[in-house]
């Protein structure tokens, strides 16, 4: 993952006269023409790239990368990394942890950003679809199973304070997840590219112990709820200051056009996710104790969907209204010990003779 630094403060601080003096000029508002593109905080990356699309001229270029190698002494050392806002008892209790699945490091450790605040609301749709087929004498229709949707409405509040900078990094990173990869490494070549992996990302709410709390839980995995977000935005911008019409706002860095600006309350953030069940099957399977019993099981767990364990007591159920192995839908003896079924099934005699 690209690291963040404040470049300003590292050129301030370094042993280089130009180097410091382009940095004052940029703390006045006045950076010199090779900083014109670029806020207060950048990564290797983000420079890098900047360096060979702005048409720079050899002293700026010269400038620019000892800018860059500044940067780069930076990963290593620490020095000026724009560090993430902490989880903790106050406005930010929770962590709500995004993984990108599609890209990973080195040492296979997956992008993730990590966003501190609470649950604002959270709704979960379940929908079972049906084919429906209508037929001539049939007051009910013949329905056909074919599958159940996940869909999640999460609400996420973070309270910003003096933290601005730090949250306006987060929320950018964020906004990056909502797009592909891409095969190429020419990031400006011109036309669509060819994308090798979608936006799929992974949710998990954590305390400030890095525990995960449940509701957004992998039964199986222990890991997060993998997703397709459908629509993602940010706000209302809540600034926190009743009786005031002006939004409180605090500068965050400077740039050529003046200060940057981030709202000090609170930030919500709204996720509208199709969840995806990886963990193989979803549903009521039949299970064999080896001495002859076969009973029913949830596959994925008993604690599906939010960690939770369950009230039924599924050691005493058993194969009905028929065992797998059975071709007929309704076996005569489950029909003779549920009058409702063997009414259906007569039913359904009569209709086909």
């Amino acid at each position: 993952m690209a690291k963040s630094h404040n470049l300003i403060q590292l050129m301030l601080d370094s042993s280089s006269p130009g180097l410091r003096k382009n940095a004052k000029r940029a703390q006045a508002g006045n950076p010199p023409q090779w900083m014109a593109g670029i806020g207060q905080t950048i990564s290797v990356v983000e420079l890098q790239k900047y360096i060979m699309t702005s048409g720079l001229s050899e002293a700026q270029l010269s400038m620019a990368r000892r800018a860059l190698a500044l940067l780069r002494t930076a990963d290593v050392s620490g020095k000026g990394r724009v560090t993430a806002p902490l989880a903790g008892p106050g406005g930010n209790p929770f962590i709500l942890e995004v993984e990108y699945v599609a890209l990973k490091d080195t040492n296979h450790n997956p992008l993730k950003v990590r966003i501190p605040g609470q649950l604002d609301s959270l709704s979960d749709l379940y929908t079972p679809q049906f084919n429906e087929e209508q037929v001539y004498g049939r007051m009910d229709p013949i329905a056909t199973y074919q599958g159940t949707g996940r869909k999640m409405d999460l609400a996420w509040e973070s309270t910003i304070g003096s933290q601005a900078a730090q949250f306006g990094a987060l929320f950018g990173d964020l906004i990056k997840m909502m797009y592909p990869v891409y095969q190429t490494r020419n990031y400006n070549q011109l036309g669509t590219g060819t994308m090798v992996a979608p936006p799929l990302l992974r949710f998990r709410l954590l305390n400030a112990a890095d525990k995960n709390v449940g509701l957004i839980v992998s039964t199986l995995g222990g890991g997060g709820i993998l997703g397709l977000v459908k629509s993602f935005s940010i706000g209302p911008w809540d600034t926190n200051t009743p009786g005031e019409t002006n939004m409180a706002m605090q500068p965050t860095a400077k740039t050529p056009k003046g200060s940057i600006l981030m709202p000090t309350g609170k930030v919500n953030l709204k996720f509208n996710i199709t969840v995806m069940h990886q963990d193989g099957k979803v549903g009521w399977v039949w299970d064999d104790d080896g001495e002859g019993k076969v009973g029913v099981s949830f596959a994925q767990k008993h604690s599906y969907p939010y960690g939770y364990d369950t009230t039924l007591p599924l050691s005493d159920m058993e194969a009905y209204p028929s065992a797998p192995a059975s071709s007929d839908g309704l076996t005569d003896s489950n029909t003779a010990s549920d009058p409702a079924l063997a009414a259906l099934a007569a039913a359904g005699d009569a209709i086909l003779d």
